[in-house]
């Protein structure tokens, strides 16, 4: 955050915490958001992509990613620019990961087929909904009919089939082959 001028405020901030000096830490964050919302739009833009770069990146940059920042910063900034420029791709994706949006981030992958993060987090909705449903199989319970299981299954199967590179999906093969194994041993069962 030194290396960016609009948050130096920030690395302060995350030292004082580091320090367990809590209370100064939140004056100076409270400090930060009301300066810097005083800046452009532009740099406005920047700095919150800055600072989820950097959170994407950083495995302790989580702790710099607070609710303060969420709500009074970053997504009032993401959807006042999403808001201007519907067609923007850095505020519906960011908006689309943080949100939990899966239309925003199909609509990001339809935008930009390359982008690994946001197929990743699709492949793993679509399965995370798959293994839910067929979690009581053991108890013999699915929990959504079998086109709905099915449907995501084979939904984690497009994102990878129609990824640009589909190396870094391989891994999930498997684990799709394996759910829909047990989806036909369902039905034969049924």
């Amino acid at each position: 955050f030194r290396q960016i001028p609009d948050l130096h405020a920030l690395a302060e901030y995350s030292m004082l915490l580091d320090q367990g000096l809590r209370d100064r830490a939140l004056e100076l964050l409270d400090e930060f958001l009301q300066s810097i919302t005083q800046k452009s739009t532009q740099t406005l833009r920047q700095n919150v992509v800055a600072l989820l770069e950097l959170d994407s990146r950083l495995s302790w940059a989580h702790k710099l990613i607070n609710h303060p920042l969420l709500t009074r910063l970053i997504f009032p900034v993401l959807e006042n620019w999403l808001r201007s420029d519907p067609t923007a791709l850095k505020p519906l994706r960011w908006l689309g990961l943080m949100k939990h949006n899966v239309a925003a981030l199909e609509g990001v992958l339809e935008q930009a087929p390359w982008d690994v993060p946001v197929r990743e987090r699709l492949i793993n909705y679509a399965l995370d909904t798959a293994d839910y449903a067929m979690h009581h199989f053991p108890e013999l319970v699915l929990l959504t009919s079998i086109e709905q299981a099915r449907e995501s299954v084979a939904s984690a199967r497009r994102l990878i089939d129609s990824a640009p590179d589909a190396e870094p999906f391989s891994f999930w093969k498997s684990e799709i082959d394996s759910l829909e194994n047990q989806l036909n041993d369902w039905e034969r069962q049924g």
